[in-house]
Formats: C-alpha cells, sequence, structure tokens
C-alpha cells in the first residue's frame, strides 16, 4: 500500500497452484494474477488556526498572595 498526495494504491496478486491426482483422470490448476487498486482519498478540512488564552501557574499564586 502506498499513499501519495490524496492518493491510496493497494497493490497485490497471486500464484497459487492445485493438484488433484484420481484413479481415472488427474486434475491440475494454476492461478495467476495481479491487481491494483486506486482510490482517491478527499482530503481533510482542516479548521482556521485560533488562539488559545494560556496562563502560567505562577501568575495565579501571585494572584492569591495579592
Amino acid at each position: 500500500m502506498t499513499l501519495q498526495d490524496n492518493c491510496l494504491t493497494v497493490r497485490g496478486g497471486r500464484d497459487a497452484e492445485k493438484q488433484e491426482p484420481h484413479d481415472t483422470w488427474y486434475s491440475h490448476q494454476h492461478s495467476l494474477g495481479s491487481f491494483m487498486l486506486t482510490l482517491r482519498v478527499p482530503k481533510r478540512h482542516q479548521a482556521p488556526p485560533r488562539r488559545i488564552a494560556v496562563k502560567s501557574t505562577r501568575d495565579a499564586h501571585e494572584k492569591a498572595k495579592a
């Protein structure tokens, strides 16, 4: 799997072999294949930045003393 820009790509393949001997006949199957799936992932809407007031504990102690 790869993610580049806003495209997610999944690649895979298979190589399977199956043999079945029977009394009067013989079966041999071979499956071979690959695939690729590409999905466009929408970009997440980002909220605009905002300011947050931060107070230190030092400010709180100074106010408590006063």
